[in-house]
Parts: C-alpha cells; sequence; structure tokens
C-alpha cells in the first residue's frame, strides 16, 4: 500500500512538473504554443519600429542593488521577444539575447485600429503561463495600462517603453 502511494505521488509529480515547457538551446519554449493574439490575423502598424528594442521606463532593483531594465522587441511577422539586463552589462546582454532564437522570453503582438496593440508572452512559471497586456502607441512610446486588484483597493499602474538604439536581430 505504501509503495503504491509513492508510485502514484511520483507519477502525479513528474506529471504536474513537466506540463507545456520544453528546453531547447538554453531557453524555455511553450511545447504547444496557445497564443490568443494569433488567432486573429496579423496587422502591422508602421509606428511599431521593428529594428529596435523598446526599454521600460521602471527601473527594477535586484539583489544586489543593480538596477534591471526590461526590453521588447517587436518582429515584422506579430512576433516579439522580452527580455531583462542589467545596467552594468547592458549592450553585451542585449547583443547576445536580441533574437526569436537566443530571447529569454517569447511572444506575439498585435495592432489595431486607434494605435492601440495587444501582447501576449509566454513565462515559463507554474507550467507556461500566458500574461496578455494592451497599450496605446505614441510615437516612439508604448504605453501600457494595468490595473492591479489588492484586497480593498485597485490600482492603475503604467509601464511606458521607449525606443532604444539597441538593434533587434530580424
Amino acid at each position: 500500500m505504501k509503495n503504491i502511494f509513492l508510485l502514484i505521488f511520483l507519477i502525479l509529480f513528474v506529471i504536474s512538473c513537466s506540463q507545456g515547457i520544453w528546453y531547447s538551446n538554453n531557453k524555455y519554449r511553450p511545447k504547444n504554443s496557445n497564443f490568443s493574439v494569433v488567432k486573429t490575423s496579423f496587422k502591422h502598424n508602421s509606428l511599431v519600429d521593428n529594428n529596435y528594442l523598446y526599454m521600460s521606463t521602471k527601473k527594477i532593483v535586484n539583489y544586489d542593488n543593480k538596477i534591471i531594465y526590461n526590453f521588447l522587441g517587436f518582429l515584422k511577422d506579430g512576433r516579439m521577444i522580452a527580455n531583462s539586463a542589467e545596467n552594468s552589462n547592458l549592450s553585451l546582454n542585449l547583443d547576445k539575447s536580441n533574437s526569436w532564437e537566443t530571447s529569454s522570453l517569447i511572444g506575439h503582438y498585435n495592432t489595431h485600429i486607434n494605435n492601440t496593440i495587444t501582447t501576449e508572452i509566454f513565462v515559463p512559471n507554474d507550467g507556461g503561463l500566458y500574461i496578455k497586456r494592451n497599450g496605446l502607441i505614441k510615437k516612439d512610446t508604448i504605453i501600457f495600462e494595468e490595473n492591479i486588484n489588492f484586497i480593498f483597493k485597485t490600482e492603475n499602474r503604467k509601464d511606458t517603453l521607449i525606443k532604444t538604439h539597441y538593434r533587434l536581430l530580424n
């Protein structure tokens, strides 16, 4: 009886840990891509520059008190990449991970009428999560807005991305 319980527990543990993710070229990718943004036909907006990365104006401080910057890159076919890099070796990190094959996170995007954009990124946590955001494109800037629900209040937060001089490899 004890062995059967142990075997069932082991099987459930292995199944739950390997849900929707596979590991390739030192990067986590979805086993069976399920991006909802892809289900609508892609519409390109000329305001989105497909040659350069966009950097978030939010500065995150890690455990070593180093500043971390978040980046997004938009490819011409609706795919996108997302990366983070420390301030101390920003250029080196971005030169190594600024393409679909080398980026730490991947996703898809679509643009809509009135210069809005929808992005969806695959995050390899908990068997794989798809995080969707909506934003507004203004010249060389993309502004994402989201409501964060707390117990007693809802907080509106913005994330502004600005086009950089860092090249995106297509």
